[in-house]
């Protein structure tokens, strides 16, 4: 081992305070940046996998009745690989002993032998027998969630009779990845599943026999995600057959979300890191100038000796690569780690077969590039100062800093308000540039990552909050299977516990401007409607138009529309003829994308008189738990399916609220890292640099607690200046991160409430105190008789 060797040795071993803390950094940032990619990747290769073995279609036709044998002339359009008939519905389910209401959609099996499009992965049991008339698949879910085992029974309202049929087996498809009930943003398997039945079953349900309403097919690989020049063709086709939407796979929900997850962990897979690298970049920047600027006699001695410039830099930028080679290998396993465990998680929310968390050696390269990198950057100054003094400069005593009048000091009258303390508390900060900047920065990073995490959850409160308080205020939505008249509601208003009654039309189509063109609903209200509405950002209530329709403003904005504009909308039932509407005003909108017309102009547009398709109820307090309500709703002939309002709101709360505070407690921890790897390298140089001054105050008989509160004082100054910016900066990053991972179902609005601004601050100056206490506790143990000996 060389002599810098063993002089490098010595001083890590000396200084490992300083190298645990700037090395958590460190590792924070690259255990960051490898358990988010490695999460994305792991996610991408089973979403790709499980979408190739199961051949997942690229879009998915719903009609009203399509013959089956008119499927061939389709099949042959350009750019269609294959195309594939099924009915599929929602259904209402019934199991013994449960009062809650239940959901459902039944898809039929194609017939055996063919390489089916979005095919079932098999978890237990067998499919149904063609032509079995009895027998169903249970998706693995559902079945998990309600303890059903092969060969029980389960009763499915279909077409408005009551089916009792026998399980045959569980499975799971590529197509419902993420399987949410009708106007739910979670999924709820005890809630709501997915039954596959034989086609011959399903067309005695449903009174389809030989038809179907629901096409799948694939394009060609040219095409892609983008099939929309191979679809848009066919829609002339299918209008005759009642065509009701168009859904390429990338607005398909089950894919939409696992999209929206990549994203997010690609965008935080980016930040974090940059965070927490840029912070020790600005400490090890620190600490490399002071040891530099002390061992100048030692670095004059060297080079005297004969070793040259490029030995002595190399041997202080070591000191800096050993902490991120340090780093980066705790930050690579510990990385690893937290991807292993985010594939636990995963499997939870996403039905997936498995979800294998793999080990990347790229990711494991990259991340110590990173780790090498930064730290290499953070020595370089330091080490051109080694660079740049010859043996003669280097044996001689540093000058003296170059003393400036503070800011302060040119206003006396309030400079002598300050006191003796304050006076040199601000002076040291103004004659350590670097390291006010670097205490600073850490302190705003940490305070950063904090308001990140109390954003999120004051957003999210604000979303439930608007949601379920001021736009939907019903508990039960009941789905009608076509348009009714009055007496749906009327039928409604006599269950139960209902205490009110609204109805609702709501009407699919196609709406068109210009060359854009998208699949909405459009939602007829009134002025009497109270259970849905429209609000303002303030959550006003917003009246809706006589005429015109009233749009979210992020829909408007993707289809380059302004109020006033005017659009062609071409419903999917009724009169189907394209009507020209105009844009009457826009509005905030946080969750789903739902269009708001007056009903009675929509009732026009269809050529109908009072027609209802969704009728909401209200209900009386505990009759949430009434069997007999229940009961009664699945006996109505026209309900198609059952919708809590309620439960979708608690689920909302449950997962999201959990794993928000889990999210936020590790941001915390983070923020404690980094306050604490500043502070105590921040300290640590302090008490080296000023070891005479601190003798000289001891033996002027001030305590080392009076001692320690000097230095206490400048890291509360710069802590707390830095926490104030680090309000703002969590603030917009916040937003920033939020309208990335915004999807076109959820939008969470940026919220920071002044509790929240007021955590964020007294978090910053606790982890200020108790990081002080290390650095205190260096003060205790000093030996100041021995500083005075020391010569400058």
């Amino acid at each position: 081992m060389s002599v810098l060797d063993r002089k490098l040795r010595r001083e890590l071993l000396a200084q490992r305070g300083l190298l645990v803390s700037i090395t958590a950094i460190v590792a924070l940032g690259v255990a960051c940046f490898v358990s988010m990619c490695a999460s994305y990747l792991n996610l991408l290769a089973e979403r790709d996998g499980y979408y190739r073995d199961g051949r997942m279609a690229h879009f998915w036709i719903d009609m009203v009745r399509m013959p089956r044998a008119d499927i061939d002339r389709l099949a042959h359009m350009p750019g269609i690989a294959r195309m594939q008939m099924r009915i599929t519905y929602p259904v209402t389910i019934e199991l013994e002993g449960v009062v809650e209401p239940m959901s459902g959609r039944v898809l039929s099996l194609p017939d055996p032998g063919l390489a089916a499009i979005n095919d079932i992965v098999i978890r237990s049991g067998r499919r149904p027998e063609p032509g079995d008339r009895t027998g169903v698949m249970v998706g693995e879910a559902f079945a998990r969630a309600r303890g059903l085992n092969v060969g029980d029974r389960i009763t499915l309202l279909m077409g408005g009779n009551r089916h009792e049929l026998r399980i045959t087996g569980t499975a799971q498809s590529c197509e419902f990845v993420y399987l949410m009930a009708p106007g739910g943003l979670l999924p709820d398997p005890k809630r709501h599943g997915l039954f596959y039945i034989s086609r011959e079953l399903a067309e005695d349900a449903f009174d389809m026999r030989g038809a179907a309403n629901q096409i799948i097919g694939r394009v060609l690989p040219r095409h892609g995600e983008y099939p929309d020049a191979v679809i848009d063709p066919l829609r002339p086709l299918l209008s005759p057959y009642g065509l009701l939407s168009v859904t390429p796979r990338r607005h398909q929900p089950s894919h939409r979300f696992l999209q929206d997850e990549l994203d997010g962990l690609i965008a935080f897979a980016v930040v974090a890191p940059l965070l927490f690298l840029g912070v020790a970049v600005l400490v090890i920047n620190v600490k490399m100038t002071r040891l530099v600027q002390q061992q100048r006699p030692i670095i004059g001695t060297l080079k005297s000796l004969g070793y040259s410039d490029g030995q002595v830099v190399w041997h202080y930028v070591k000191f800096g690569l050993l902490i991120g080679a340090l780093g980066g290998a705790m930050g690579v396993a510990g990385g690893q780690l937290l991807a292993d465990w985010l594939a636990v998680v995963y499997l939870a929310y996403f039905e997936f077969p498995q979800i294998e968390s793999r080990f990347h050696p790229v990711l494991a390269a990259v991340g110590m590039g990173f780790s090498l990198g930064a730290t290499a950057v953070g020595t370089l100054r330091g080490a051109r100062a080694a660079l740049r003094l010859t043996p003669a400069d280097a044996l001689r005593t540093s000058p003296p800093l170059k003393v400036r009048r503070t800011l302060l000091e040119r206003w006396p009258w309030l400079w002598r308000r300050l006191g003796v303390d304050w006076q040199n508390t601000l002076r040291n900060l103004s004659r350590s540039h670097m390291r006010a900047v670097s205490g600073g920065g850490a302190a705003t990073t940490g305070v950063a990552m904090i308001v990140l995490a109390l954003v999120y959850t004051d957003s999210l409160n604000e979303l439930v909050e608007l949601q379920y308080e001021h736009v939907m205020l019903s508990d039960i939505d009941l789905t009608l299977r076509d348009f009714a008249g009055p007496r749906a509601v009327l039928d409604a208003a006599n269950l139960p516990g209902v205490q009110r009654v609204e109805p609702l039309l709501v009407v699919a189509g196609t709406l068109e401007s210009g060359h854009r063109r998208r699949e909405v609903a459009l939602t007829g209200l009134t002025e009497a409607n109270r259970l849905t509405q429209a609000i303002d950002r303030q959550g006003r209530r917003i009246e809706p138009p006589k005429r015109g329709l009233l749009m979210p403003r992020w829909l408007a904005e993707r289809l380059e529309l302004q109020p006033g504009d005017s659009v062609t909308f071409t419903p999917a039932r009724g009169d189907r003829r394209p009507q020209r509407l105009t844009v009457a005003r826009t509005f905030e909108s946080f969750v789903g994308e739902a269009i708001y017309i007056h009903r009675d102009q929509l009732q026009r547009m269809l050529g109908s008189g009072a027609a209802v398709s969704t009728v909401q109820l209200r209900l009386e307090p505990g009759a949430a738990n009434d069997e007999r309500l229940f009961d009664a709703l699945n006996k109505l002939p026209q309900v198609e399916a059952i919708g809590d309002v309620q439960r979708q709101k608690e689920l909302l709360e449950q997962h999201m609220v959990g794993a928000l505070r889990i999210f936020a407690a590790f941001l915390t921890g983070f923020a404690a890292v980094i306050f604490f790897g500043s502070i105590m390298t921040a300290g640590y140089i302090a008490i080296a640099e000023r070891q005479r001054e601190i003798a000289t105050l001891r033996a002027l008989g001030y305590g080392p607690w009076a001692v320690g509160m000097l230095l206490l004082r400048e890291a509360m100054l710069l802590n707390i200046t830095g926490a104030l910016i680090g309000l703002v900066l969590g603030y917009y990053l916040a937003e920033a991160s939020l309208q990335i991972v915004a999807t076109e179902l959820v939008r969470v609005p940026a919220v920071l409430h002044v509790r929240s601004m007021v955590i964020a601050v007294m978090l910053a100056v606790a982890f200020t105190f108790i990081a002080h206490l290390l650095v205190q506790r260096r003060i205790n143990r000093m030996d100041w008789l021995e500083a005075l000996k020391v010569k400058e």
